[in-house]
């Protein structure tokens, strides 16, 4: 049967669920007025509830016509606008949102235990997948747009070129239409104040309260992207931020990538005349998720950070470390302070795992992997340096942080047990 076209009636927004009906997990909203198609499956649902992009409550939706179908491109990704002559995301806006959000393309489990695949795409009741190819991942992303679409296009009341719109679009689609239609970013738009847009983007770089690297340079690339690549300020300070950490020149980063094996070569090689470290500190990336980088980091993400710490939150360094499944990334100069966790920079390195270890495994898998490289760097650290492997802390150990860093699954003596083995 052909699919229909509804508007949100809710005034205060509806909720999408991942399945028909209230006890269902609720992943995102609908604005009030907000254009949705659904397909019409016959004793597929219950009634009452309608799948669209997951399922809201058809309680709160009422018909609209149809949108013809006439003009659609088979080679191109199927993107339903609401209404004809509305903005659609572009092939480049789709491969932006792509890069943005990550791509896998094999069913796995979302940090919160849900079947994922593509950009981000919860497997809804009916779907199956085994493997997709990219350009099939497009076209799943180009249908997962819809909501975020229909609300620029909705809420959005003054001319947009194609850059403004995706940027917008990409935006919407990380923090939900709801959010969109409540900001200062959509009021001042609508004002006509083009120039405030990267400035309110960039102000949407938390998430749990606190501020995220990855959001943050989400942001700053959308803002680049809606200025067509201007230079874009950057955010506000971080409140609350420790004062010390604010000042000084910026030491650099190394920004090298080594395996285990050329890392001890590369350790070997320094010396520590100035400044000799008391412990190692272990932390997690947490956002970055290892669902967030599928391939673990590159030299772009190295960069990234780089401005992350540096710009946005104006220290003088970062960790000493970050590690993925695949590599050891060399971020701050091992010979000198970094700045990781608070009142023990002076007189620790800083290890950052990549993962949420609050919610992702870290004994198996690719976690298990990352776990592995981080033992490995952490003993030839330890060996080279005269540190007993007992000594080694957890970010959450640090009294002066709220960040619960490591997750649980990070067993600080179980990792202090395969240092001992390794160095043995």
């Amino acid at each position: 049967m052909p699919d229909k076209n509804y508007r949100v009636t809710a005034k205060r927004g509806l909720n999408i669920r991942l399945g028909p009906g209230v006890n269902h997990k609720d992943v995102g909203n609908l604005a009030y007025g907000e254009l949705v198609r659904s397909p019409e499956l016959e004793g597929a649902v219950p009634d009452g509830w309608l799948p669209i992009l997951l399922f809201v409550s058809r309680e709160h939706l009422e018909g609209v016509g149809e949108e013809p179908e006439e003009g659609r491109e088979e080679s191109e990704p199927q993107v339903l606008p609401p209404t004809p002559g509305k903005m659609r995301t572009s092939r480049r806006g789709l491969e932006f949102i792509k890069n943005e959000e990550g791509c896998v393309l094999h069913v796995y489990a979302d940090p919160a235990g849900y079947p994922t695949i593509g950009v981000g795409h919860l497997i809804k009741p009916g779907e199956t997948f085994d493997t997709i190819t990219e350009e099939e991942a497009l076209q799943i992303l180009a249908r997962d747009l819809a909501v975020a679409e229909n609300a620029v296009n909705q809420m959005v009341r003054v001319p947009l070129t194609q850059n403004q719109f995706e940027a917008l679009v990409s935006f919407v689609f990380n923090v939900g239409s709801g959010n969109f239609q409540k900001s200062t970013l959509l009021k001042l738009l609508n004002q006509g104040r083009y120039d405030a847009v990267p400035g309110e983007l960039a102000k949407w770089r938390k998430a749990g309260g606190q501020v995220l690297p990855g959001l943050v340079a989400r942001r700053r690339r959308e803002g680049e992207l809606w200025g067509e690549g201007q230079e874009i300020s950057p955010a506000p300070p971080v409140e609350g931020m420790v004062e010390q950490t604010r000042v000084g020149k910026w030491k650099g980063i190394v920004g090298l990538a080594f395996t285990p094996e050329s890392f001890r070569d590369y350790v070997q090689g320094l010396t520590w005349d100035d400044w000799v470290p008391e412990f190692i500190v272990l932390h997690h990336t947490e956002d970055p998720s290892l669902a967030m980088r599928p391939n673990g980091f590159t030299l772009q993400h190295i960069l990234d950070l780089q401005a992350y710490y540096r710009d946005d939150c104006g220290w003088s360094a970062g960790p000493h470390l970050f590690v993925d499944d695949k590599q050891i990334w060399v971020f701050t100069p091992l010979t000198t302070p970094g700045v990781h966790a608070n009142s023990w920079n002076s007189r620790t390195l800083g290890v950052e795992m990549l993962g949420d270890y609050k919610l992702e495994p870290f004994d198996e898998g690719r976690g298990s992997q990352v776990k592995a490289n981080a033992v490995a760097a952490v003993a030839m650290l330890s060996e080279a340096l005269g540190l007993d492997p007992e000594t080694i802390m957890s970010h959450r150990e640090n009294g002066e942080t709220e960040h619960y860093c490591p997750g649980d699954h990070v067993d600080k003596q179980e990792f202090i047990r395969l240092v001992k083995e390794y160095e043995a």
